[in-house]
């Protein structure tokens, strides 16, 4: 299911990506397709926010979303009910997975 609504791009989307995500070559590429994976990917779960995390704190909860092998949180603001794009991933599993088939 797609979310169908607005999602915002703010700083923090940025620096989470910054500080965790492009630790990942693969997951660095992912933000170039943001605009595609903003526009098709997939509910696929709900978390709630770690309140005691400082990135997290402002959230009510964050959905998983997944478009092709890319996994894309969306934080849903406490403040003002906003969707805010949070992270974009390529999961390790992914990364491994792609790695062996190549050297198949």
């Amino acid at each position: 299911m797609a979310l169908g609504k607005y999602i915002c791009v703010k700083f923090l989307s940025i620096n989470e990506t910054y500080e965790k995500a492009a630790r990942s070559y693969e997951s660095t590429l992912a933000v170039f397709r943001l605009t595609e994976i903003l526009q098709n990917a997939t509910l696929v779960g709900e978390l709630p926010a770690k309140r005691k995390t400082r990135n997290q704190k402002q959230f009510e909860k964050l959905l998983v979303m997944q478009y092709e092998n890319i996994k894309l949180t969306v934080g849903l603001q406490r403040s003002n009910q906003d969707l805010v794009q949070y992270c974009i991933t390529i999961p390790q599993t992914s990364i491994q997975n792609k790695a062996i088939n190549s050297e198949e």
